[in-house]
């Protein structure tokens, strides 16, 4: 927690001095071919672009856009709000994360069902909620 504290301070810091020089979207476009040429090398030693290929590109496309839009609103706010407040509204972000998450995890859920379902969760036993190999642990 505390690396990630770190580098979101980092980055506040970083984006707010870049945008003296860069307008957001100049800056999205180049934090956008960075990373790609980042991530270039790793895909080509996994054998190419061809291991990236999806056939549910239309749910990664409405990520990718959820995600390059909240970027470009977080930097837009750089410029705006005072870096105290933006800091605190990084503290949010669990929320905003996830409570729509739970509408993307529906294989999740599937896969939990028919499992008996207990006071603390599901577990894989109606008896224990305690997994398989703590089950065998003897208490003294």
């Amino acid at each position: 927690m505390a690396c990630w504290l770190s580098l979101m301070l980092i980055l506040t810091v970083a984006g707010r001095e870049a945008m003296r020089d860069l307008n957001v979207f100049q800056l999205m476009e180049v934090r956008s071919a960075v990373g790609l040429l980042m991530l270039c090398p790793l895909i080509l030693a996994q054998g190419g672009f061809a291991v990236v290929k999806t056939a549910r590109f239309p749910q990664h496309a409405a990520r990718n856009l959820i995600h390059y839009s909240a970027q470009l609103g977080w930097f837009f706010a750089l410029t705006l709000i005072p870096i105290g407040q933006v800091v605190a509204i990084e503290f949010t972000m669990p929320i905003w994360t996830a409570d729509p998450g739970r509408g993307f995890s529906r294989r999740a859920d599937d896969a939990l069902e028919g499992l008996p379902r207990s006071d603390s969760g599901w577990s894989a036993s109606s008896s224990s909620s305690a997994p398989p190999w703590a089950r065998s642990i003897p208490v003294s």
